[in-house]
């Protein structure tokens, strides 16, 4: 028999993030068989709504946000669940860009968990924490009547609690990489059987991998489902115009098959130079110099879409590549009505918190130094950081340091090897050449060795810290690792005094940037907001709770 609750807990008078936090200790256990039996106690709410299902090992959370963002500028009532949330519970849970209510929430808390007492009483086992965050969000977007939901996976995918989804729209796979090891297999090919467990049988998929072992796996698990495959790596041309830290401007072409939407397989041409060719073979050189491939052929004849001058909002040629998705599967998907000017609005406005973020631009906002001696001279590692100047740095081209002015302040989730990867291309099409200091804190179950070795080659100095999980790498084993390839680094057990040393020093580089686990980032971009970044600094910010929609009206690491 599984875990049950015991004795029943006495929740008094409880937050709903408080009363949920207590299945925490039940961990995260995959299969669908708890999240049944809750659904069906609900009603099955979830049967009544049209769903989008994204996984994917990294990307997912872009993506589904490309496509979330269209859907409301194309006049859908769109909600969206993703996990895990930066700075307040409410995230995960959003509709029509407002965020579940405390007031929805504790309200559809509260129905959920009368169903797991049932449950626990009748001796059944307790549904984990993840898969009540999941009823309750099913729950809410039953309940305001939501037209779409976009709805990310968690974990994997087969086991999933989101994959209780019968017969979605459509899904959509991302990149595939190594991560979840322990859960999900260590190879390429097991990690991607998990995360085809989300196709269902005739319902379209679209799918964007570099790594062939990946395709063939989702190929093989479509055909035997009769379920229409859409490779949009060979489907998706395009061509950068403009590449910013904060968003791009291309021209898109998506080649669909003749007799679309019924075929199945892969159609059209190759894409141009593109991320695949950028993380491999262009690796080794390593230039940091933008490539954009051979010209799109927007002027021929095609059975797709051309799209002129595509502009998103968030920074690095891999999000050229997930909005590339994203356009794809709105396109493949029949069930609602996108036209192409709610795709352009919808992914020029779209952004996620916490993946490559600008919170501070040199010569646009107001910024608060920090000066506190000890904290910027001293680390509890014994080390001095060498503060530069813009002068003093190596001769490099630059895209904005002049002398007295505080540098780009940058957050960026990179938890895993393939995210630090996309980071580090990222700050190479930037900033190259460019003094940059890392304040990054790593879980301890994670490939620390693969996530350094991509910071340390963008990285001028470190500030070495923990996130507030269970599961986090000390700050001193983190420095350790840091120091064995040779950079500077201080040891900051503390994210809130970690952030004061890289203000104090701020000035010293034209980078600050703050990486690693997602639980680490949320806590920063909080204390960042507060306490150094005055009131509009911040680039986006999300909806408050006090200002999201009522009834009557919405994996990481």
């Amino acid at each position: 028999m599984g875990l049950t609750t015991g004795k029943s807990v006495d929740m008094g008078n409880k937050t709903a993030e408080e009363r949920i936090g207590e299945f925490l200790r039940f961990g995260s256990r995959l299969g669908l068989e708890r999240m049944t039996d809750l659904m069906h106690r609900l009603g099955d709410p979830h049967d009544d709504l049209d769903v989008i299902h994204i996984a994917g090992t990294n990307g997912k959370g872009s993506t589904s946000r490309y496509i979330y963002e269209a859907l409301i500028e194309a006049g859908y009532h769109a909600g969206i669940y993703t996990s895990p949330y930066l700075e307040k519970f409410n995230e995960r849970i959003e509709a029509d860009r407002r965020v579940i209510s405390d007031e929805d929430l504790d309200e559809c808390t509260d129905e959920v968990l009368a169903k797991v007492s049932e449950m626990t009483a009748e001796g059944k086992e307790s549904p984990t924490e993840f898969e009540v965050v999941t009823a309750v969000a099913f729950v809410w977007f039953s309940r305001i009547g939501c037209d779409a939901v976009v709805l990310e996976v968690g974990l994997g995918g087969r086991g999933d609690s989101t994959n209780i989804i019968k017969a979605p729209v459509i899904t959509v796979i991302t990149s595939i990489s190594y991560d979840h090891m322990d859960r999900l297999g260590s190879t390429i090919t097991e990690i991607a059987g998990e995360k085809a467990g989300i196709i269902k049988a005739s319902c379209p998929v679209v799918v964007s991998t570099e790594r062939e072992e990946a395709l063939s796996v989702f190929r093989e698990k479509a055909a035997s489902l009769g379920a229409p495959l859409y490779d949009a790596r060979q489907l998706t041309t395009y061509t950068i115009k403009e590449l910013r830290p904060d968003g791009a401007a291309f021209n898109l072409t998506v080649d669909l098959p003749s007799k679309h939407p019924s075929g199945t397989g892969e159609f059209g041409c190759k894409c141009t130079q593109n991320e695949q060719d950028r993380m491999g073979a262009c690796d080794a050189a390593d230039s940091g110099q933008v490539q954009i491939g051979r010209p799109s052929k927007t002027g021929q004849d095609r059975n797709g879409a051309c799209f002129e001058d595509l502009k998103i909002s968030m920074g690095g040629e891999h999000q050229v590549i997930n909005a590339a998705e994203a356009v794809t599967a709105l396109l493949v998907q029949d069930r609602f009505k996108v036209d192409e000017d709610a795709i352009r609005r919808g992914i020029a406005r779209a952004k996620q918190p916490g993946r490559f973020e600008i919170l501070y631009k040199p010569g646009t906002q107001t910024f608060e130094s920090v000066t506190d001696p000890d904290l910027a001279r001293t680390g509890n590692a014994g080390t001095e950081l060498p503060v530069q100047t813009c002068s003093e740095q190596a001769q490099a081209p630059k895209m904005s340091c002049p002398e007295l002015e505080h540098p780009w302040v940058i957050i960026d989730g990179a938890h895993n090897q393939d995210a630090a990867k996309r980071l580090r291309l990222a700050m190479g099409d930037f900033f190259p050449g460019r003094s940059v200091l890392f304040v990054c804190g790593i879980l301890g179950d994670k490939d620390v060795s693969g996530i350094l070795d991509q910071f340390v080659k963008i990285g001028t100095d470190f500030v070495a810290t923990e996130p507030e999980n269970d599961r986090k790498l000390s700050a001193y084993d983190l420095a350790k690792e840091i120091h064995e390839r040779g950079k500077m680094v201080y040891e900051i057990p503390k994210p809130e005094d970690a952030a004061a040393l890289a203000m104090s020093i701020a000035k010293g580089y034209d980078v600050v940037l703050f990486t690693g686990s997602l639980y680490l980032i949320g806590k920063i971009r909080t204390l960042l907001r507060e306490r150094y970044l005055k009131p509009g600094d911040v680039c986006f910010d999300r909806p408050d709770a006090d200002d999201s929609l009522g009834f009557d009206d919405e994996d990481e690491d």
